[in-house]
């Protein structure tokens, strides 16, 4: 007769975080689900808008696009005309977001020795089909909306955990309420991680080096951010120093 050995608090733990990360990357799936879901509706609602495009000398002026029901739209002249105006209006937004430290996160080339992990992980989700865990995804989700939600403080950019829940609730089809704690830390572990420049055994959330760190807020985990070093960085990230 053999009697069934209980399985050590060690093991235990194992357990736990095995199916933590099967609940994750199933959320995952979901999520992949519902975004394809988004985008067979966006199409169908296209779908009932054709338009035709008239282009017979090959000049970019000559360009019109004509509607199903007949209505016409010199677009290539519009276009032509707006051309100036919307490249000083570009570059004046992107100016003003500079020095509010927001940033349209502008994804360097992989190859580029000074994209930060983060910068690669973006690339990743943006091309699709890409293999990074759950919360590595929801980390380049996290990542471009640091700049414009985070609260400046003596000299300092930061952003709570309920803050990074709220980004996550607004980025996917969850709830602010359904997203655990347990997976806004992990989340925020991989935002500080992924900001390093270090060797990947070597990057540690907490280290103040990094672009984005973490630490111990007065009442909720934080990431933090040095505001000059911020704005260093997206000026380079788009461009600014060319």
């Amino acid at each position: 007769m053999s009697t069934a050995q209980d399985p050590t608090a060690e093991e235990l733990t194992s357990l736990r975080e095995t199916v933590e990360d099967l609940r994750d990357e199933l959320e995952k799936e979901r999520e992949a689900r519902r975004a394809i879901e988004r985008k067979l509706a966006a199409h169908s609602k296209q779908l009932q808008n054709d338009v035709e495009f008239e282009w017979d000398t090959g000049m970019i002026e000559d360009l019109s696009v004509r509607s199903t029901t007949g209505a016409e739209f010199p677009l290539g002249t519009a276009v032509m005309k707006r051309a100036t105006k919307d490249r000083v209006q570009e570059l004046e937004a992107r100016t003003r977001k500079l020095e509010e430290g927001e940033v349209d996160v502008v994804v360097r080339n992989e190859m580029d020795h000074d994209a930060l992990p983060i910068e690669r992980a973006i690339a990743l989700r943006q091309q699709g089909g890409s293999d990074l865990s759950a919360n590595k995804e929801r980390a380049t989700l996290v990542f471009p909306e640091f700049g414009p939600t985070s609260r400046s403080w003596s000299g300092k950019m930061r952003l709570d955990s309920d803050g990074v829940r709220r980004i996550l609730a607004e980025k996917t089809d969850r709830s602010s309420k359904s997203w655990n704690r347990n997976t806004v830390v992990r989340v925020m572990r991989w935002v500080a991680k992924l900001s390093s420049d270090e060797e990947p055994d070597d990057r540690d959330p907490y280290d103040d080096g990094n672009l984005i760190h973490m630490r111990e807020g007065d009442r909720r985990l934080e990431l933090v951010a040095d505001r000059g070093e911020w704005i260093d960085w997206t000026r380079e990230a788009a461009g600014g120093d060319h």
